[in-house]
């Protein structure tokens, strides 16, 4: 009986030796498979952590590039070029191609792989980058100012397209507009330094359809939609700075045909232009001078896929147009007539000035100023002479679009009703979209368009 207790009792100390042995080594192997977990995972953050810096090395690549093309937008366009950068343990490399076709064209485009890397890991993206052109918006302008003179959009003006300023708008009335309206805000003293925030007449607005100045009130003074435009209209101020090209060497550089005088041309539905200037050497024509007296030299040109500069001042007589051309002009450009296209779907006509462009029309004649075009005034503005004097003059009409430095004054108003000058219907050309004319000037706006 002793003896089987005993064996009995020796034998629960060995089964309670055999499980702790057991028990102890399933603890060693959890704490060795714990382990292993565990620096798996600090493996796998520290992987985490590279993939991401790779990816954002990638993303700093892509910006740099936009940034870069914004400056140069010849990068690219002879053959792939690249650009690196290298910061320790990460670094970026960046190749840029363009089509061969951004020389001349003005909606440019460019693809740009951006690699990322940061020690092993790395990370690349391709994306597709647009430079939008000015001709986008229906009208643009860098201030609306004239000076010291506040210029209002009224209730009389129409603008069919997107529009957008780099300053601030106006508004007394009711004007009408087809899609987005714009503005940067720059130098109102409305805006507030965080740019978030408007104060006017007192009050506090955080609502960027308020940013801008009015001339009675808000609730009488408004952009609004023209009838059937309301699914595209919107207005917002306080957005992105578009910058404008500083001069004017670009299109001089490019173009096809260049006079070292003051011209006078005249277009014609055959697809013709007629360019005469003052025979004698260095006679310049006067804005004035019909060209009665004076001696002229004239040729013929081709209005297909044209560029024509002149390093004098451009005196544009009107006709019917037809064709692919932009005129420039390193003084002022001055409008005499009606310019129309033979065939809407067909004709462009780009008109540049590095100074002002000047609407010349007779000031006690009613009658309708039409212009198919899309028109660029670089350091300048585009207004209308002697704009104070005579009658009203009727409607300027401008089919295409229309950017300047400055906006200036085609006319006045006198009880909400016109007293002088003209007022503006702008239509805009939804083929420029698509297409602009032969070396038309494209804006710093980089956009990127697709990313994978």
């Amino acid at each position: 009986m002793i003896n089987r207790q005993g064996r009995t009792h020796r034998g629960k100390n060995g089964y309670a030796l055999y499980f702790s042995i057991i028990l102890l080594a399933l603890c060693i192997v959890a704490a060795a498979g714990l382990n292993k977990i565990a620096e798996k995972n600090r493996k796998s953050a520290e992987q985490a952590k590279k993939d991401e810096n790779a990816y954002y090395m990638a993303r700093t690549g892509l910006q740099n590039a936009v940034a870069g093309l914004s400056r140069d937008h010849w990068w690219g366009v002879s053959a792939p070029e690249k650009a690196s950068f290298e910061n320790g343990k990460c670094s970026y490399t960046v190749s840029v191609w363009a089509p061969v076709s951004n020389i001349h064209a003005s909606r440019k485009l460019w693809k740009v792989i951006a690699t990322g890397r940061c020690e092993e890991s790395s990370h690349t993206i391709t994306a597709w980058l647009i430079r939008k052109p000015f001709t986008d918006y229906v009208y643009f302008s860098d201030a609306e100012n004239s000076g010291d003179t506040c210029l209002w959009i009224t209730d009389r003006d129409k603008m069919e397209g997107d529009v957008h300023t780099n300053g601030f708008f106006s508004i007394s009335g009711r004007p009408q507009f087809s899609g987005k309206v714009t503005s940067f805000n720059n130098n109102d003293t409305l805006m507030t330094e965080d740019r978030k925030k408007y104060v006017s007449n007192g009050k506090v607005f955080k609502d960027p359809s308020r940013f801008y100045h009015f001339s009675t009130g808000y609730n009488l003074d408004e952009p609004v939609a023209i009838p059937g435009a309301e699914k595209n209209f919107s207005f917002r101020g306080g957005t992105l700075d578009v910058p404008m090209p500083d001069d004017i060497e670009y299109i001089s550089q490019a173009a096809d045909k260049t006079y070292n005088k003051d011209i006078y041309i005249k277009f014609f539905d055959s697809g013709k232009a007629r360019i005469r200037w003052a025979k004698s050497s260095g006679d310049t024509v006067n804005s004035g001078d019909s060209g009665d007296s004076q001696e002229w030299e004239n040729e013929e040109v081709d209005t297909l896929n044209l560029t024509l500069f002149s390093e004098g001042k451009v005196i544009i007589e009107g006709g019917v147009f037809r064709g692919s051309c932009t005129v420039a002009s390193a003084g002022d450009m001055e409008i005499r007539g009606t310019i129309s296209y033979l065939n809407p779907k067909k004709d462009l006509l780009g008109l540049i000035s590095n100074s002002d462009v000047v609407l010349n029309t007779e000031p006690y004649t009613k009658q309708d100023l039409n212009i198919d075009a899309a028109i660029m005034v670089i350091n300048g503005s585009l207004y209308l002479k002697n704009y104070l004097d005579g009658y009203p003059r009727g409607v300027f009409s401008l089919y295409g679009c229309l950017t300047q430095k400055c906006r200036g004054p085609v006319g006045t108003m006198k009880k909400g009703e016109p007293y002088s000058g003209y007022v503006r219907n702008f239509r805009y050309d939804p083929r420029l979209l698509h297409k602009a004319p032969p070396n038309f000037p494209s804006s710093g706006y980089i956009e990127v368009i697709s990313v994978k």
